[in-house]
């Protein structure tokens, strides 16, 4: 929960502004003093822009899902997984990582150097979901060859295989990143969602 403070009063932003880069947006959309409306009315009338963006939710066995699904590049993958690491300080962490698209020629290593900050960053296990995403994968794994980290990646062939992997691997307490570009990653957090508690 963040703060916001105005010249009379000060109230908390809830858990949909999650990741420290929306705060300049709200900075910017905030005037310095609401009009004639107490913060209260104004801050709880905020919503995010579309579904699919930082949508976190905790499912019945006890897994919070942080459903940042809806597109990605490399500047909000790298700002996705530091917030994944900072709900998930203390627990299991799961970046389950599709591909970015429209990258052109810096594709290869923009999604290697996805896969090499996941890894420097501590998150426990990154899923590469399609051939697409495979340089996440190996960006990963040359990290830990560098000695950089205890974690572990795998490289799943689709979605399928990615919601199967977590069916197997999830338990109690973890936290799951899903993020990719568009469709590339819905399947997986359609899969987890039914789960969330209501």
């Amino acid at each position: 929960c963040w703060s916001v403070k105005t010249r009379s009063c000060c109230s908390g932003v809830r858990q949909w502004l999650l990741g420290v880069w929306r705060i300049p947006l709200l900075q910017k959309e905030m005037p310095p003093e609401p009009q004639g409306l107490p913060l209260r009315h104004v801050l709880g009338a905020l919503r995010p822009v579309s579904s699919r963006r930082m949508d976190v939710f905790e499912r019945v066995d006890g897994v919070t899902v942080i459903d940042d699904s809806y597109n990605a590049n490399p500047a909000s993958m790298a700002a996705a997984l530091r917030t994944l690491v900072a709900v998930g300080e203390g627990r299991r962490t799961f970046a389950v990582l599709g591909s970015m698209a429209e990258l052109g020629d810096f594709e290869e290593a923009g999604h290697e150097e996805v896969g090499r900050l996941a890894a420097e960053l501590g998150v426990d296990r990154v899923v590469a979901v399609g051939e697409q995403a495979a340089p996440i994968d190996r960006g990963a794994k040359a990290a830990k060859a560098a000695a950089r980290w205890g974690g572990s990646a795998v490289l799943v062939t689709d979605q399928e295989a990615a919601v199967a992997l977590l069916r197997a691997e999830l338990r109690p307490g973890d936290v799951v990143l899903v993020k990719g570009s568009r469709y590339r990653t819905w399947d997986v957090v359609d899969a987890l969602r039914p789960e969330a508690r209501s």
